[in-house]
């Protein structure tokens, strides 16, 4: 009922208000404490990095580097740095934020690790530590050299400082400030323990405050939410109870009741909305009455059309079925001739290549025939010069033989002429039948020189006989490779000739099969398109009979409504 539906509205209403309420708070809490938090951790932190800053720059870091082990303890340079701590720690001591702890540390040849340098804690009971596990009362005084393992600091060139840490002693911050030397190198860190207690009881007094502001909001947004809750439910129960009305009577079928309006507000948008639909609907009701009537009289014609359509179709159909399969076959064939012109123009082109081959061989072949022409022509010639010479050979040897006989008769005459001379004579006799005996020898290597010459010159008479047939037949041969070339030059034009129009015909015979295949697929796309034309012919007649059952429904539906004219 209305009221009810009010009572629920108000209900949610209250509900809604009271969890947006709660998150409000809840985040105005959050908020506020975090940076308060935040705030405050921010201002410890830069108090400790300025402190460390400051004491780095008060230590001397020449005098640092001579403290290298416990028993630089008693140095000079310790007790300075150590008077420079402490003088430093007491003057921090009291502030809102007090230095407990001042020390110095050096890193050592493990980058993970540290190592005490420099304390200021004194023996005196009264800054003594206790050690909250073992209870044992002692001196909190840290000797020179002892390792302890890097927990925050990364960087060691620069000052740096930590976040808020706890140990057995409190909460703490520690800053760390590089100690330089004369030349500027970093050669230890001077260190402050900020005491983080006081931080960390004023963010407690602060949480206590924001907790009783957010629950004091809290109570105030609930009560105005209650009271909004109430003023609401009566404010929409009137109106809702006209729209309820107006909706039962439309689930009823009766499209006349109308909501007053009297008020200027949303719900007066919402009574003329719903008036304008009452309205619609009625009209809408009237018009769907008269468009089944047309819709049950249009159905039955469109089923008797579709029915003459789908038997008209079946029929092209199967004429198109058979022209793609004729058109089928004959892309076969088409296909089948391309593939052999295909074959065609391979053969073409390799008869092409072959004939090419031989005229480039053929070329080479009448090449290396003139340089064989032209060496035999030397030859000949060469051998024609050496005969000439073989002659002249031989008149010489003919002039030698009758020097030869010239001499002998001379040592004939010489020796005849040394007898008659007797004991004088002997030696000129000697003489004359050694030149006589040398004439001899001249004369019988004269001899089988010119035999020797008659053999050569017979040999060479017949080797130029040989040249001049050999040359005749070079010749011969010159002449057939330039024929043989000139008719393989003709059979290469003949095959390019023949490649081209296979190359044609190929072409041909590919753009026909191509034009089959494209016409046997546009045959088969038709085929398809009159068989999903059928199909859907079939289908429409089905959805016309559908749709004259379901005007008939529609019809028997708005004769349950009251529509007023």
């Amino acid at each position: 009922t209305g009221p009810e539906y009010a009572c629920n509205c108000a209900c949610d209403f209250r509900s809604s208000s009271a969890f947006l309420s709660l998150a409000f708070v809840g985040t105005f809490y959050l908020f506020v404490f975090k940076k308060a938090e935040l705030d405050l951790k921010s201002q410890a932190q830069l108090h400790a990095y300025s402190l460390a800053v400051t004491l780095s720059k008060l230590i001397d870091g020449d005098k640092h580097q001579t403290i290298l082990t416990r028993a630089d303890e008693n140095s000079e340079a310790y007790k300075e740095i150590q008077r420079v701590l402490r003088t430093f720690r007491d003057a921090n001591r009291e502030v809102g934020m007090p230095v407990q702890y001042v020390y110095t540390k050096i890193r050592t040849e493990h980058k993970d690790t540290l190592a005490y340098v420099v304390d200021a804690q004194e023996d005196d009971r009264s800054i003594a530590s206790i050690d909250p596990t073992t209870k044992d009362t002692t001196f909190n005084f840290t000797p020179v050299g002892q390792r302890v393992e890097v927990t925050w600091q990364r960087e060691f060139q620069k000052a740096s400082v930590s976040d808020f840490y706890s140990d057995p002693w409190g909460m703490w911050i520690t800053g760390a400030g590089p100690i330089r030397n004369s030349a500027g190198t970093v050669v230890a860190f001077a260190y402050v323990d900020v005491s983080g207690t006081k931080v960390l009881e004023e963010l407690n007094a602060i949480k206590q405050r924001i907790t009783v502001v957010s629950v004091i909001a809290l109570i105030a947004l609930l009560t105005l939410s209650a009271i909004l809750s109430y003023v609401l439910a009566n404010f929409v129960n009137r109106p809702l109870n006209n729209l309820r009305e107006g909706l039962t009577r439309i689930k009823d079928g009766v499209f006349d009741f109308r909501i007053p309006i009297n008020r200027k507000d949303d719900f007066q948008d919402l009574a003329e909305a719903f008036n304008v639909m009452s309205e619609n609907m009625r009209t809408m009701a009237a018009q769907i009455s008269n468009g089944s009537r047309k819709i049950a009289s249009t159905s039955t014609e469109i089923l008797a059309i579709s029915r003459e359509q789908a038997t008209t179709s079946s029929q092209q159909s199967i004429s198109v079925t058979e022209t793609t399969a004729t058109m089928a076959e004959l892309t076969s064939t088409s296909r089948y001739i391309a593939e052999n012109s295909e074959s065609v123009v391979k053969i073409a082109a390799e008869t092409h290549e072959i004939s090419q081959e031989a005229v480039d061989l053929s070329g080479v072949a009448k090449d290396k025939m003139e340089e064989i022409r032209r060496k035999s022509d030397q030859d000949t010639s060469a051998i024609a010069d050496l005969n000439k010479k073989m002659q002249k050979i031989t008149e010489v040897i003919e002039i030698i033989n009758t020097v030869t006989e010239q001499t002998k008769l001379i040592s004939f005459n010489a020796r005849l002429e040394a007898t008659g001379a007797g004991e004088a004579g002997r030696r000129f006799s000697v003489v004359a039948s050694e030149i006589r005996r040398l004439a001899e020898n001249v004369a019988e290597s004269t001899e089988e020189i010119k035999e020797t010459v008659h053999e050569i010159r017979v040999a060479m008479d017949s080797l130029v006989k040989n040249s001049k047939e050999s040359a005749y037949k070079i010749r011969e041969g010159v002449d057939l490779v330039s024929k043989v070339s000139t008719v393989l030059e003709n059979i290469l034009l003949a095959a390019q000739n023949t490649t081209e129009s296979a190359k044609q015909i190929s072409l041909s015979t590919q753009q026909q099969r191509t034009a089959s295949e494209q016409v046997v697929t546009t045959l088969k796309e038709i085929s398809e398109g009159a068989k999903h034309f059928v199909k859907s012919s079939n289908q429409a007649a089905i959805i016309s009979g559908d749709l004259n059952a379901l005007s008939d429904e529609l019809n028997k539906t708005l004769n349950n409504f009251k529509v007023g004219r």
